[in-house]
């Protein structure tokens, strides 16, 4: 077939199939296709919106991370007041025993003594106000001490 021929041909196509509307047309696959991926985006739109739904905002979507961080308790102002000079470390209230922790700084149900340091406010009392002049109460050695002799195998 000549160029020519070729040519006219392909232009009558042309604008045959515009005049109808079906120039450009994706084949059935391709629709199939298109329709496919539509519905998927918008499932994933629904599960996005139905999983930040319950997440509240600032937790940056991490999963696990719905504490409430440093929000105190209801507790009454009693509780945090320090006992005067000469007032005893140790008080009732309601039939239950408290005692003043200098660690807390607050009313507990141990005394300093017992204190554990879990919740103090500053994390840094390691026991230290039982350990006098600061050792550490374990009984290792401590690695300056320590002579370290390697030899070869």
């Amino acid at each position: 077939m000549a160029p020519d021929k070729v040519m006219t041909l392909a232009l009558r196509y042309y604008a045959d199939r515009t005049r109808r509307g079906q120039w450009n047309q994706p084949s059935p696959e391709r629709e199939q296709i298109m329709a496919l991926t539509d519905q998927l985006q918008s499932f994933q739109q629904r599960r996005n919106q139905k999983n930040n739904k319950g997440k509240k905002k600032g937790n940056g979507g991490k999963k696990g991370d719905n504490k409430k961080k440093g929000k105190k308790r209801n507790e009454p102002k009693w509780k945090s007041t320090p006992p005067e000079d000469g007032e005893s470390t140790t008080k009732k209230v309601n039939n239950k025993t408290f005692h003043w922790c200098a660690n807390h700084e607050k009313w507990v149900a141990h005394t300093t003594d017992e204190c554990k340091g879990i919740g103090t406010t500053d994390g840094k009392h390691d026991n230290q106000a039982k350990n006098k002049g600061g050792k550490p109460k374990n009984n290792l050695p401590s690695l300056r001490t320590t002579n370290f002799s390697f030899r070869k195998l």
